[in-house]
């Protein structure tokens, strides 16, 4: 199993968020909005630079219509 640190985790989730966001047409300031979020917060989650709260993953993920294991 590969072991990873927290950063790299953070990161690799974002670039997740990232791809689905830009398969399905969103803009990183909609899905900002959508999330309660202001854009700065929404790109530092993309770019891994900040601990992604979990309900706001949740949330991601019921916008983006991808399980939150993806």
């Amino acid at each position: 199993m590969t072991r990873f640190i927290a950063a790299e985790v953070d990161i690799a989730i974002g670039k997740r968020i990232q791809q689905r966001r830009k398969e399905l047409g969103f803009t990183a300031e909609t899905l900002a909005e959508q999330i309660g979020v202001s854009q700065q917060q929404f790109s530092r989650y993309e770019r891994g630079a900040t601990k992604i709260n979990v309900s706001h993953l949740v949330n991601i993920a019921v916008i983006l219509d991808t399980p939150i294991s993806w």
